[in-house]
């Protein structure tokens, strides 16, 4: 049973509450007597255990953009040959705060940190598969035609020859963003070379 009192709950929790139920139901007790209540789970928790989603690029967002993924932490855009990583650091404890006003944005740190692959062609496709239950809408101002509902999700998106030989794939794993260059028998791998930027320190760790 879900228990729902505007009366009581500021707007900011009303909008908190919202966007969690989105996600999974929530069970709220509003008296535990006689027996212990059972753990409530938070936001952040169930955020956490979201798998990585790719959306494709419906004209919600710049038209270089083939695919958007997001994470605690991150969001990750996909063009034709590059991944352009915005991370974000919150001054406030918890990613899942949410500011008084709905006009006043969150204080935060963003770095961006692009991932070239040096002498690529356009993709001759994108694949999408292991498409995701729910779907993604943006309204965006006042003007319906810029809205885009019913936007999919996938696990995996993968571009095809990006290299001659060569299929960049990226995909999720236990909740981290990971990707792979696989190469075709025959194809030459040491054409693939990469270009950083806004990265102080690249390395490979172990």
């Amino acid at each position: 049973m879900f228990v729902w009192n505007p009366k009581r709950v500021s707007p900011r929790w009303n909008l908190l509450l919202f966007s969690f139920f989105l996600v999974e139901p929530l069970t709220v007790w509003s008296d535990c007597s006689p027996s212990p209540c059972a753990p409530v789970r938070t936001a952040d928790t169930s955020y956490g255990r979201l798998p990585l989603r790719f959306e494709p690029n419906l004209g919600q967002f710049d038209k270089h953009v083939r695919y958007v993924s997001r994470a605690a932490g991150y969001t990750l855009f996909l063009a034709e040959d590059e991944a352009v990583m915005v991370l974000r650091r919150p001054s406030a404890p918890s990613p899942m705060l949410l500011p008084q006003r709905p006009d006043a944005p969150l204080e935060e740190t963003q770095e961006v940190v692009r991932m070239k692959l040096v002498g690529a062609r356009p993709a001759a496709g994108w694949q999408e598969s292991e498409k995701q239950a729910g779907v993604s809408n943006y309204f965006l101002g006042n003007d319906p035609t810029k809205w885009r509902t019913g936007v999919p999700g996938y696990g995996r998106v993968e571009a095809r020859g990006i290299y001659p030989g060569v299929d960049w794939v990226w995909y999720g794993n236990q909740g981290k963003l990971e990707y792979d260059l696989a190469v075709a028998p025959g194809a030459d791998a040491s054409q693939v070379r990469f270009a950083w930027e806004g990265a102080t320190s690249p390395r490979l760790n172990g």
